[in-house]
């Protein structure tokens, strides 16, 4: 069965139960497609269809490098269960050791009918691996505390969260509230959130925990549940 790599996945357009997905990805040398008029590309996680879309009167005209475009849109998550799992996957989490930053290939299966007609398209989203964070920095200037970071990840995978609220948090104790811009991007991204603590006198030692609390820019679609995935450490000093 031939098969199809994944260069990128890119999110957009989230509803409660649905995104579009742009689709990028190269097929191999020596894989004939033919001259199919009709998709239908399945995603699953762990064994889980997590969405399946059919585009009826749809070439796939690969240029000569072997590069295709698939736009879906209004892909309807199936399982949502499932879909939750794949998006806790590429969350950091905090006493997890990192997985090494080699780049995550993602395949999927072709298959066509037997007229030549139709193409199937099974993408198997079961290899993503969690972005790692580095370059940790908290910096505070009287009540102003500034925390930047990297996310680094090895998947082909592009999330824009958008603007974005963080709680930081020591034993359980809201420490002070930060926002700004979080995306997960194919390679990394730079994150620098800021906010104002309510004291002067807050003391900021020893290890807390960063936590998503909303998506600002999305407070109406599944990125609103989302972020509360979103958990790193963070020392404090």
């Amino acid at each position: 069965m031939a098969e199809l790599e994944i260069e990128c996945l890119h999110f957009t357009n989230p509803s409660m139960r649905s995104f579009n997905l742009d689709i990028s990805a190269v097929i191999g040398p020596g894989v004939d497609i033919g001259w199919i008029s009709c998709v239908t590309v399945s995603i699953f996680y762990r064994r889980v269809l997590i969405g399946k879309k059919t585009l009826r009167n749809k070439y796939i005209n690969p240029d000569e490098e072997g590069n295709v475009e698939i736009h879906l849109e209004n892909l309807k998550i199936l399982n949502m269960l499932g879909f939750k799992d794949f998006i806790q996957r590429l969350m950091p989490k905090t006493g997890i050791i990192p997985q090494n930053k080699d780049q995550t290939s993602i395949t999927a299966t072709l298959d066509s009918d037997e007229s030549g007609h139709k193409l199937y398209v099974a993408i198997d989203l079961n290899d993503t691996s969690s972005i790692s964070i580095s370059d940790v920095d908290l910096q505070r200037v009287d009540r102003t505390v500034t925390l930047r970071f990297r996310a680094s990840s090895s998947n082909p995978v592009d999330l824009p969260f958008g603007y974005c609220r963080f709680s930081l948090k020591k034993d359980g104790a809201h420490l002070v509230s930060l926002e700004g811009y979080f995306d997960i991007l194919p390679d990394s991204s730079d994150v620098t959130l800021e906010g104002d603590t309510e004291t002067d006198n807050l003391e900021l030692s020893g290890t807390a925990i960063l936590k998503g609390v909303c998506a600002l820019d999305n407070e109406h679609n599944w990125l609103a549940h989302a972020i509360r995935l979103f958990e790193m450490e963070v020392k404090l000093g």
